[in-house]
């Protein structure tokens, strides 16, 4: 990844920057300035349309990193490693993920015989 970033860079310093507020953003629109939530949260639908996904319409951001975070941790099971990744400073921020592994339970417990 950090590759991909400095071959972005290096292009980046093509743009000329429209603000000194905007020198230190990572992404800049090809206008020089600093992309907004906003033109986030359009690139992010417009892909999810692109990629041919229902109610591409409903993705926003946070559902892609809240659907991350609940994957990761299905497969890991490790709170701590997900807590970093998300960069909550509480461990309880972070254990609104672990829903669906209490949901597993319930499952794996509706399956039992009856007694």
């Amino acid at each position: 990844m950090s590759n991909a970033i400095n071959q972005y860079l290096t292009i980046r310093k093509e743009n000329k920057i429209k603000n000194s507020k905007d020198l230190n953003a990572l992404f800049l629109s090809r206008h020089g300035r600093r992309i907004n939530v906003r033109s986030i949260q359009l690139m992010v639908k417009k892909y999810a349309k692109l990629a041919g996904i229902k109610n591409a319409s409903n993705i926003t951001p946070h559902k892609l990193r809240h659907t991350f975070a609940s994957m990761l941790y299905y497969q890991t099971k490790d709170i701590k490693i997900l807590q970093e990744l998300l960069g909550h400073s509480n461990i309880s921020t972070t254990q609104i993920y672990t829903h669906t592994d209490i949901e597993q339970k319930k499952q794996a417990i509706d399956k039992l015989p009856d007694l």
